[in-house]
């Protein structure tokens, strides 16, 4: 690079800058800590990059601010037919009812979390012709029931009625696929192995870390 790139290349980075909004706030703080260190990874990023674009699986929606829970019983929140917490719940799947409705709980953490829109269709583990979304979130998919839950309220009361997918440990430590979507006065809210992938379509959202 000569030397008169590198002030054209930083004027580019703070124009552009919006674009760091993708970062969570641990990763900024790093990032901010560790200036350089962070410089060299999109170095290195740039210089590895292929000829070829890489095509985008998922684009950042929004941030969201979960908040931290003493302890979270899930059949108290999921109840078919009913209302809780600004949740209205019109039908649970079996695989939900049999891995879910007995989980606990305890201690979660306030945490801020990412709301991300798949571009294509995907599944959940990368298929022959298809995309994985788990890989795309680069070991950041777990989340937790009570926070997907606390989601599932916030798109009720702004009526953003997509599809949310969310990675989420059963109560033996399972880990499931967990969607919902809203049908008619209420969410209807499933369970699928991640075993056996499913597939999502263009627009879901996608709940991670």
């Amino acid at each position: 690079m000569s030397e008169q790139q590198i002030p054209q290349l930083a004027e580019a980075i703070v124009t552009h800058q919006r674009h760091l909004g993708n970062l969570s706030s641990d990763d900024a703080q790093w990032a901010i800590q560790n200036t350089v260190a962070a410089i060299g990874l999109f170095v290195d990023a740039v210089k590895n990059r292929t000829m070829t674009e890489v095509k985008k699986l998922l684009e950042f929606l929004f941030s969201f601010n979960a908040k931290a829970v003493e302890k979270f019983v899930a059949k108290e929140k999921f109840i078919e037919g009913k209302t809780t917490d600004g949740v209205s719940v019109s039908w649970l799947g079996e695989n939900f009812k049999k891995n879910f409705l007995g989980k606990i709980e305890r201690n979660v953490k306030a945490a801020e979390l990412k709301v991300q829109k798949l571009l294509e269709t995907a599944t959940d583990l990368p298929q022959e012709d298809e995309p994985g979304i788990i890989p795309e979130l680069v070991g950041k998919h777990r989340t937790f029931l009570a926070h997907f839950f606390q989601l599932l309220a916030h798109k009720q009361q702004t009526k953003d009625y997509s599809w949310l997918v969310g990675y989420i440990c059963d109560e033996n430590g399972v880990l499931w696929t967990v969607g919902a979507y809203w049908f008619v006065d209420g969410w209807v809210v499933g369970a699928d192995s991640v075993v056996r992938p499913s597939r999502w379509s263009a627009g879901d959202q996608v709940l991670s870390r």
